[in-house]
């Protein structure tokens, strides 16, 4: 059975804004790439503690990584000359 799932991909069902608000802590919330690199800007010149809730699609992820580790194992091995 696959551990990963119920410990960190199953959706906890938390409101992280209101759980931050709580702890008077800012949070920031990504639903696009186009967001991120603005809401990282934004979230940095904070210059404080901040919550960045970046919300992904988990198939699409997991197929991008997958993607990434072929390209990364292709160049370590030509770069070792085992290729």
């Amino acid at each position: 059975e696959d551990v990963f799932a119920p410990l960190f991909a199953t959706p906890p069902g938390v409101d992280y804004s209101l759980l931050c608000g709580a702890h008077r802590i800012p949070h920031l919330k990504v639903t696009s790439p186009e967001e991120l690199d603005s809401t990282l800007q934004r979230a940095w010149s904070m210059r404080r503690h901040c919550v960045v809730e970046v919300v992904t699609n988990r198939a699409s992820n997991a197929e991008h990584h997958r993607l990434l580790a072929g390209r990364a194992a292709d160049a370590a091995g030509r770069a070792l000359g085992v290729c």
